[in-house]
């Protein structure tokens, strides 16, 4: 995973009265790039002697690139003068460029060929990209202790889920070696 954010608008809220003014509120506007990479790669040797010559490889390469607009919300609870809870939602739309390599060779870089089907013959050796909208969403809780006036120790869980990314693009006729529609 890769991340970059800019915040270009951030809204602290005043404190409530409630609990001595200690419970705040924040939103804030920015722009992400994420970026989530998947790589599989499966190996075969039919003897046990690894001989590059009886071994094979199905490598599969999938990344998706995320760009877009998010919105935040934040909470943030001063429980003592040193030490503080938080919690921020941030929530996205994002155009996402997904790509995808697929090879299958043999060990010593012979590229396997289809052995059916209308490309008989044909390299198994082949890349395809879709450009698509997705939805990023991330919930982060955590605790501050305030160790200085600039220093600080932050303890947090964060959870993402995302709509939108492939594992494999849907469409890809592997028997073929080329993008669907």
């Amino acid at each position: 995973f890769h991340n970059l954010e800019l915040n270009l608008l951030s809204i602290q809220g005043t404190p409530f009265a409630c609990g001595a003014q200690r419970l705040s509120f924040g939103a804030g506007l920015g722009v992400r790039w994420f970026r989530f990479d998947e790589n599989f790669l499966y190996g075969s040797d039919i003897n046990g002697n690894s001989d590059p010559d009886d071994t094979a490889y199905y490598n599969i390469d999938m990344t998706n690139d995320l760009v877009g607009v998010q919105l935040a919300g934040m909470a943030n609870y001063q429980a003592t003068q040193n030490f503080s809870l938080f919690s921020e939602m941030k929530f996205g739309l994002y155009g996402n460029y997904m790509q995808q390599s697929q090879l299958i060779a043999r060990g010593n870089g012979e590229i396997a060929t289809i052995n059916n089907g209308p490309n008989i013959g044909q390299e198994w050796d082949f890349e395809s990209n879709k450009t698509d909208v997705a939805f990023l969403g991330e919930v982060r809780l955590g605790a501050r202790w305030q160790i200085t006036q600039r220093w600080s120790a932050v303890a947090d869980y964060r959870a993402m889920a995302a709509t939108g990314v492939f594992a494999l693009l849907p469409g890809l006729d592997a028997a073929r070696g080329e993008p669907g529609d």
